[in-house]
């Protein structure tokens, strides 16, 4: 059976609108099931680990473990403005070990800083 172009817009179309009522990553930050996010971000980890992506699931899987522990909007704000990202664990980063050519991290000898608006921009976002 062959789809006309209409057709299959209005399938496709109708596909994206079931899956983004069911697995809506902004509804599940919204409503606080950071459980589920962690679930996710879990899945996520060991579909890079078989694909043999080792250190992108090791990056997930710290993501998903202490790093989001007792994480609100505001915590999340304020980490960003001090360790330059928004999770609980120290990103890690290193000015000794630090391979980038153009690093601004390295190149300021601190945290790249955000402007106003990205912080605003941020915040409207994280209290949604």
């Amino acid at each position: 059976m062959f789809l006309d172009k209409t057709s299959e817009e209005e399938f496709f179309a109708s596909l994206e609108s079931n899956l983004h009522k069911q697995h809506s990553f902004e509804d599940d930050l919204k409503s606080n099931r950071v459980s589920d996010v962690q679930a996710y971000l879990k899945r996520a980890a060991l579909a890079l680990a078989r694909a043999g992506l080792r250190k992108e699931a090791e990056c997930v899987v710290m993501v998903s473990e202490d790093a989001m522990k007792d994480l609100t909007s505001e915590k999340m704000l304020k980490n960003l403005e001090q360790k330059g990202w928004v999770f609980n664990a120290d990103d890690g980063h290193s000015q000794d070990a630090c391979m980038a050519e153009d690093c601004a991290q390295c190149s300021e000898g601190s945290q790249a800083q955000l402007s106003q608006q990205e912080l605003k921009d941020l915040r409207a976002l994280l209290n949604k």
